[in-house]
C-alpha cells in the first residue's frame, strides 16, 4: 500500500482551454487526493511517458527490502523497451494529479467557467451535465445562456497532454514546462465540417423531407437558417474552434457539440481521416454559397 494524501498546489494553466499560451497568469488551488508517489513507464527509445501502462502506487515504507523489490517488481514489468521512473507529489504535482485523478467528471467540479456569443467569460457553479449514455443525458442540461463551459478550475488532465510528456534520464527528472493539452480540432476543420453539415442538411430537406410533414420541414429549415447565421458571429471563435455552440440538429437527440468533439471525416478511401486543404475547404464553402475567412491559414 501506498501512502495517502490529500495536498492543495497551485495549478496553472494556459490562457483558455486547449490554448497552447500562457500568458494571463490564471491560476487556482487544487486538490489532490491519491498515493503520495507513483512509479510510470518511460518508452527506451524516445524517452516519452508510456501512458497506455498506467501507473503503479509506490510504498513508503521504510523497509530496504521491500523498497529494493518494488523496484526489481516494476523493472520486470516494463520490458525491455521500458524502464520505470518516480513520480512524486513534491516534485510533479501536476503530473501526479494528472496521472492518479483522470477519472473525475467535469461536472464533479463545484464551479465552471463559461464563455458567452458577447465574448463573455464568467465563472459560476456548474449547471452542466454533460453528454452521458448511461444516465440517458443527450441535451445540455443548463440555467445560464452560455455557448461553451469547462470545469474551473480545469481538471489536470486536461491541463496537459500527457502522451507528449518526455523524460530526462541524465538529469533523472521530466522535462518541463509540460507540453499543454492539444486542440481537437483545428479552424480548417472546424470550417470544413461547417460547410459540409450545412450542404448536408440542405440535402436532406431537398431528398428526404419532401414527404414530411410542413411542420417538420419548417424545424429543419429553421435549424440551416441557424447554422448559415452562425457565420456571422463565431469569427472571435475561430482560433478555439471546439468552442463554438452549434445548434442542435433536430434529426439527431444529441447535442451537436459531440460530432465535432469527435470529429472525423473521411477520405475517399474511407480509411483515413481527410486533410483538409485550402483547395477542399474552398470547394466545400462554394458547394454552399459561403466564403473562407479571409486570412485563414491552412497548414495540413
Amino acid at each position: 500500500m501506498a501512502k495517502w494524501i490529500k495536498e492543495t498546489f497551485p495549478l496553472e494553466m494556459p490562457d483558455y482551454y486547449l490554448s497552447q499560451e500562457r500568458t494571463k497568469g490564471l491560476v487556482e488551488d487544487w486538490e489532490y487526493e491519491g498515493p503520495r508517489r507513483v512509479a510510470v513507464y518511460i518508452n527506451r527509445d524516445t524517452n516519452l511517458l508510456a501512458w497506455n501502462h498506467s501507473y503503479q502506487p509506490l510504498s513508503d515504507k521504510k523497509d530496504p527490502d521491500l523498497q529494493e523489490q518494488q523496484w526489481k517488481d516494476l523493472e520486470i514489468h516494463a520490458g525491455l523497451d521500458k524502464y520505470p521512473v518516480e513520480v512524486t507529489f513534491e516534485k510533479d504535482p501536476l503530473l501526479l494529479a494528472a496521472l492518479v485523478q483522470c477519472d473525475i467528471l467535469q461536472e464533479e467540479i463545484p464551479l465552471q467557467k463559461e464563455y458567452y456569443w458577447d465574448g463573455r467569460e464568467e465563472i459560476h457553479p456548474t449547471d452542466k451535465k454533460w453528454y452521458n449514455e448511461e444516465h440517458k443525458v443527450f441535451r445540455w442540461e443548463k440555467s445560464r445562456d452560455w455557448m461553451y463551459a469547462h470545469s474551473w478550475p480545469l481538471l489536470p488532465s486536461n491541463v496537459i497532454e500527457i502522451w507528449e510528456i518526455q523524460y530526462d534520464p541524465e538529469k533523472k527528472e521530466f522535462v518541463k514546462p509540460y507540453p499543454w493539452k492539444k486542440p481537437n480540432i483545428t479552424t480548417p476543420e472546424f470550417l470544413y465540417y461547417y460547410y459540409n453539415l450545412i450542404g448536408e442538411i440542405e440535402k436532406y430537406i431537398e431528398v428526404d423531407a419532401v414527404d414530411f410533414h410542413p411542420d417538420k420541414v419548417k424545424i429543419l429549415e429553421d435549424y440551416r437558417d441557424q447554422l448559415r447565421d452562425l457565420e456571422k458571429k463565431f469569427e472571435p471563435f475561430l482560433d478555439r474552434p471546439w468552442m463554438i455552440g452549434l445548434p442542435p440538429d433536430p434529426r439527431y437527440n444529441e447535442e451537436n457539440f459531440k460530432k465535432v468533439d469527435t470529429f472525423t471525416i473521411m477520405d475517399e478511401s474511407g480509411f483515413a481521416p481527410l486533410v483538409v486543404t485550402e483547395d477542399n475547404l474552398k470547394e466545400m464553402a462554394d458547394k454552399v454559397n459561403m466564403f473562407v475567412p479571409q486570412g485563414l491559414n491552412i497548414d495540413p
